[in-house]
């Protein structure tokens, strides 16, 4: 027991600032976390944002009459856009 607590002790590497280095990983880590999880955020508005364009093609080529439904999805749309810019210019202040 007592050479393991040498052991851990060993292992508290301080920088000079006198942080603990384990600190520096954490945060790294933690910013690694945060940069998946957007990355997952961005795939998934990018694979909606694909599949509404789809939809407003359809739209437009089964009915060209009203293009009522295409306009509203082009505007929802171009609201995903605007909350993935938006949620991006957060992350990365």
């Amino acid at each position: 027991m007592n050479q393991l607590q040498k052991s851990s002790e060993k292992l508290n590497f301080f920088d000079e600032n006198g942080q603990q280095i384990s600190d520096h990983f954490n945060i790294y880590f933690s910013k690694c976390l945060l940069s998946s999880r957007l990355l997952l955020i961005l795939m998934l508005i990018l694979v909606l944002n694909y599949v509404l364009n789809r939809l407003k093609r359809w739209y437009i080529s089964k009915n060209k009459a009203t293009n009522l439904y295409a306009k509203l999805i082009a505007k929802i749309n171009m609201n995903l856009i605007f909350v993935l810019q938006n949620r991006t210019r957060y992350y990365f202040k």
